[in-house]
């Protein structure tokens, strides 16, 4: 909801700053409300359907103890569950008209995609902004805490990557000697996790 608010503090930022070296930090993980996006971006989806994953609320015997607590406090949530107090929130059954979604789940799934999408082109903005006057070379660095669900994306986006395998990071489980503390807190708690535990615990099973 806030984000072109913050890119527009980003680019006043740089067209002050001119040709001085310059550090800016922009959140863009500000207050939002569920599925926000332009009209015309929510106009690019009809409310495809996702498919219920193979593995969603898989059993969790010997999988990570984190997942097992997550399991504990959440039980198994329904796939789409939240669809229908998105509309009840927000009241957007007048809205579901004119978007063309016909059940809460297309309306869910629709939303997600166009709130991304939308996310991207503001945060895009500032980069936008120092290509057009030449402000270069800069180093970017962008963090996305988007609103998600457990592995949201597009039909054709899945379509790309079933069936291949994803390789092991090569710096996953590095040492962290000299790490902030939050890291070393969350290696003594999750110890070394297998590469293959990891992927099973996020639901990736599909792509073996």
């Amino acid at each position: 909801m806030w984000g072109h608010r913050v890119a527009d503090r980003a680019v006043d930022f740089l067209r002050r700053v001119g040709n001085e070296p310059f550090v800016l930090v922009t959140s863009f993980d500000e207050p939002h409300g569920p599925l926000i996006a332009p009209p015309e971006y929510w106009e690019k989806f009809t409310g495809r359907e996702i498919p219920r994953r193979p593995n969603y609320n898989a059993p969790i015997d010997g999988k990570p103890d984190l997942l097992k607590i997550q399991r504990k406090e959440n039980g198994e949530v329904e796939w789409w569950y939240d669809g229908k107090r998105y509309l009840e929130d927000l009241g957007i059954e007048e809205a579901r008209k004119i978007r063309r979604c016909r059940t809460p789940d297309e309306l869910r799934e629709a939303g997600a995609t166009a709130e991304k999408m939308w996310g991207h082109r503001v945060a895009d903005r500032a980069v936008d902004f120092l290509r057009r006057v030449g402000n270069e070379p800069f180093v970017l660095v962008t963090s996305f805490d988007e609103p998600h669900g457990p592995l949201i994306a597009p039909p054709e986006y899945w379509e790309k990557f079933t069936g291949r395998e994803i390789p092991r990071r090569p710096n996953y489980n590095a040492p962290i000697d000299g790490k902030p503390d939050l890291l070393k807190i969350q290696r003594k708690e999750n110890g070394e996790v297998e590469w293959e535990d990891y992927l099973d615990s996020i639901g990736i099973s599909i792509f073996r």
